[in-house]
């Protein structure tokens, strides 16, 4: 009997030893049979344990180290010193700061442009700056005037970590866990992202956008079995997206509406439905953004910095270019002879006559471009508005244009091998498109396009489009080395795997070449948070147009320049009787009000250190607020005692844009746990999209 009551404590077995077995010899039988299936489905939840060990903690893991090996020198000395690294740790510095002084969402940062205040956050994109906010307890780095640029680093390589594992989640499903680990890690190392992006202009916002965008277009895929829950996670992807570049965002659109027309138009509503969803989910920053964005006078930023005129921003080369680095001229004879190679392989690849036409046409007008003067030639004829052609970086333009054709290149070749594939579906076909369009944009060929389409420059830059370049490129090459045809003559004629695995391992290493990577590794540059430094680059968009010239000078700066030299920065905001005698003191009690206490002995003119802006109130309204001749604040009084506070408003659309951003976060919390729901009561296997054997 202790047999028996060793077997029958355990739940299943007892189960099978009382039912429809009385007697205790046929108890024990079935008990040795049910400890045969014991033994069983424990090996096999054991290769089962390391099939998901292969399957999805590998690739994870070799993703992962790659992106710790490209982020490297972001990890041990912090964000490198690009173009817009100022920018951002002087952002993170005064956002962090007020965020743990109890302001949940700064929006006006009251001791940035060297004490006197900037808007910023009612334009700028809040989501890495929550981030890295939220991990300054974790991290825990020595609060100096490095912490910023550090935890920058930080945030980089999980950014970058992020991006590949994202992209292995949305090929995987089509192109197996192999393949899609390796297009993962191609898709961190093209040269716009690590070479342009992280290690030339800091561009965080940018590289933040390449972490939700294969995330949105898996949960497309998902919309195919997983309606609701895969709208709701394309939904939050999106909301992410819009909060980290609301330009990349909106890029996405017609990538999004492309792809899943192409899957069905059964699943445009579920696709429309979760990028409102994703758009009310960033309520919080994007109403305030449409509500304020006309106080910002954006058309202003190039008589200050002429890096922002559209005609300036198109990839070119001129002949200071190739005489300005030894390194250039190789590079552009290597980026000739791919596109060559490009159109061999299209020649030889491609039997579809409009596609064969489209193809080389591209390439043809790529190479045109090479040609040093060329793109000039192309920008100045299509009348638009420029003041010249020199950027404030020499090469920048040719560095983009050699990214630029590099990674088409390797999307061109890539769609060579699996051009007349049987089982074609259109799937690499509609990110070919993608591919020609976006390159065709950013080409100086397209300038009259950007003339006659004004609309087009809310992007600022044609080359952002090298993101859905790179997206589509990606794609590209997972299809091609995942098998592409398996007989047939146009097999001989493509490009084989190796061919293309090859190609993409020299567009990698010449891309980051011409950014010159490689110097982070070898030195490393972490930027600093001096306040006595601190300008945002943006400031002529938010300053009152009349004291522009005078509020540069005040901080140390003149047009066309990024930095500023030192100038004394007071401790703490500053009031003073500029007209008139009198005393005036003023205490901040929070970063957007200030106590301000008057005493006139007549009629008296008051200046308070913080940067004029419309939506600053004075409560009570003893008079009407205006803007001195540096752009700060001023306010003219009678004589006597006057006791005020200067409020920069929450206004209507900060609280519309919170409460639709919660009643959001409500409903997709609310669809998921009724999703969640029913899987469990109508279990049915999720259906994946596989285009190929």
């Amino acid at each position: 009997m202790a047999a028996e009551a060793i077997l029958s404590s355990h739940p299943v077995v007892s189960r099978w030893m009382y039912a429809g077995f009385p007697a205790f010899p046929g108890r024990i039988a079935c008990a040795t049979r049910m400890g045969w299936d014991m033994i069983w489905h424990t090996m096999a939840n054991r290769r089962s344990a390391r099939s998901a060990l292969r399957l999805y903690l590998a690739p994870m893991a070799a993703i992962v180290a790659v992106a710790a090996v490209l982020s490297l020198p972001c990890i041990l000395t912090g964000l490198f010193r690009g173009h817009d690294t100022p920018t951002h740790v002087m952002y993170l510095h005064h956002f962090s700061s007020q965020f743990w002084k109890g302001e949940l969402y700064p929006r006006w940062l009251a001791e940035a442009n060297k004490g006197y205040g900037c808007p910023i956050f009612l334009l700028q994109y809040p989501l890495p700056y929550f981030v890295m906010s939220l991990l300054q307890p974790i991290l825990h780095l020595p609060a100096d005037v490095f912490r910023e640029s550090r935890e920058l680093g930080i945030y980089c390589f999980l950014v970058l970590a992020g991006s590949g594992i994202t992209a292995w989640i949305w090929l995987r499903r089509r192109y197996g866990p192999m393949v899609s680990t390796i297009a993962a890690i191609v898709y961190m190392s093209l040269p716009y992202v690590l070479g342009q992006d992280l290690y030339t202009r800091s561009a965080i916002g940018e590289l933040t956008a390449f972490l939700w965008m294969p995330l949105i277009l898996s949960q497309c895929d998902r919309m195919l079995s997983k309606r609701t829950e895969a709208v709701c996670i394309a939904g939050v992807a999106y909301g992410l997206l819009v909060m980290s570049n609301a330009l990349s965002a909106i890029l996405m659109i017609p990538v999004v509406i492309l792809y899943v027309a192409k899957l069905g138009r059964r699943l445009l509503v579920p696709a429309v439905i979760a990028l409102a969803l994703g758009c009310c989910l960033a309520a919080v920053y994007l109403i305030p953004l449409a509500a304020y964005e006309h106080l910002f006078r954006l058309d202003l930023l190039h008589t200050y910095t002429v890096y922002f005129e559209l005609g300036r921003s198109f990839p070119r080369i001129s002949l200071e270019d190739l005489r300005g680095s030894r390194g250039a001229i190789p590079e552009l004879i290597a980026t000739a002879c791919l596109i060559a190679l490009a159109g061999f392989y299209v020649l030889r690849s491609v039997r579809r006559l409009w596609v064969r036409l489209a193809l080389l046409g591209i390439l043809c007008l790529g190479a045109a471009v090479l040609v040093p003067g060329v793109g000039a030639s192309l920008i100045l004829s299509s009348h638009l508005k420029v003041s010249g052609l020199e950027m404030p970086e020499r090469q920048l333009p040719m560095k983009v244009l050699l990214t630029v054709l590099l990674t088409a290149v390797l999307g061109v070749v890539s769609y060579c091998r699996i051009a007349e594939k049987p089982d074609d579906s259109g799937h690499e076909r509609l990110f070919l498109a993608v591919l020609c369009g976006s390159l065709f944009l950013m080409l100086p060929w397209s300038a009259f396009v950007w003339k006659i389409v004004p609309q087009l420059s809310v992007i600022q830059f044609p080359w952002r489009l090298c993101g859905i370049l790179t997206l589509a490129t990606t794609v590209l090459f997972a299809a091609a080395i995942s098998g592409g045809l398996e007989g047939g003559s146009s097999v001989r004629r493509a490009p084989s795997r190796m061919a293309i695995v090859l190609l993409a391992v020299t567009v990698v290493g010449v891309g980051n070449f011409v950014w010159r990577i490689d110097s982070r590794f070898r030195r490393g540059a972490t930027a600093t948070a001096y306040s006595d430094q601190e300008l945002d680059m943006m400031f002529p968009a938010y300053v009152a147009p009349g004291s522009l010239d005078r509020f540069a000078e005040s901080v140390g700066t003149k047009s066309g320049r990024f930095g500023s030299s030192y100038t004394r920065v007071d401790e703490a905001i500053q009031a003073s009787v500029v007209e008139g005698r009198g005393r005036a003191v003023v205490r901040a009690i929070g970063p957007r009000r200030l106590q301000v206490s008057v005493a006139c002995e007549d009629s008296c003119r008051v200046r308070v250190g913080q940067l004029y802006f419309p939506l600053w109130e004075i409560t009570p309204a003893v008079s009407p607020l205006g803007s001195s001749a540096e752009g700060l604040l001023e306010v003219s009084l009678a004589s006597g005692q006057h006791e005020f506070d200067l409020v920069f408003s929450r206004g209507w659309p900060e609280n519309v844009g919170a409460v639709v951003t919660i009643v959001a976060v409500m409903a997709t919390a609310g669809a998921m746990v009724f999703a969640r729901r029913e899987a469990r009561e109508n279990p049915r296997s999720e259906r994946v999209t596989v285009l190929r054997a």
